[in-house]
């Protein structure tokens, strides 16, 4: 496995997803940029001081093996402080990062991209999510993740995107009609709500 990756875009925010907003993560993008770094690059930038979480973003990266780069990151700053996430599309075997248990592996899970044998090995701490921008998205994974929960041990999260106004408050409304119906097959799901930096969770 490569032990070099492309790397794009590098910044600090508070404005991170889930329990993680509010604390300072330094987000590290993978395949979104136009030069090769090895992992020192990144050790670099990591301040244990001001950096509770290390975020490493994977997503632009389903046409590129970053697994031996990540790993190398992740094997050296596992004493150092921050919290260690890995987010990916999961389109590739993730078998190596799984026996990290200190390590939290973000999913946003792509039809046609995740791999099902990754959702079966996912632990309980770790994260599924399901994006959507619209009212037929948000049908469309809605049936998905209620298909995927049978499959996996950890959290699944709905979550909207640039959704506002009466659209918004119909997603919200039907999710929650069938939470408060207890349909079997949704049963589980949540919907995370992101307003100003604080987050709800349906």
């Amino acid at each position: 496995m490569n032990c070099k990756a492309i790397i794009g875009n590098v910044f600090c925010s508070i404005e991170g997803e889930g329990r993680h907003v509010g604390r300072p993560t330094l987000f590290i993008h993978v395949a979104d940029g136009q030069f090769k770094r090895d992992a020192e690059y990144v050790f670099e930038m990591v301040d244990p001081h001001i950096h509770e979480c290390l975020v490493l973003d994977t997503c632009e990266g389903i046409y590129m093996d970053w697994r031996g780069f990540a790993l190398k990151v992740f094997e050296r700053l596992w004493d150092v402080g921050p919290e260690l996430i890995l987010e990916t599309r999961g389109e590739t075997d993730l078998t190596p990062f799984f026996s990290h248990r200190h390590l939290m592996i973000y999913i946003n899970y792509t039809e046609g991209w995740t791999k099902r044998e990754n959702l079966k090995c996912l632990r309980p701490h770790d994260q599924i999510k399901f994006l959507f921008y619209d009212w037929d998205e948000y049908l469309q994974v809605l049936e998905q993740a209620a298909d995927v929960r049978n499959v996996t041990r950890c959290p699944i999260y709905l979550m909207p995107r640039g959704i506002e106004g009466e659209v918004r408050r119909e997603v919200f409304s039907h999710f929650l009609e069938n939470r408060i119906r207890r349909s079997a097959r949704y049963n589980g799901l949540r919907m995370m709500l992101i307003e100003h930096e604080e987050v709800g969770i349906l």
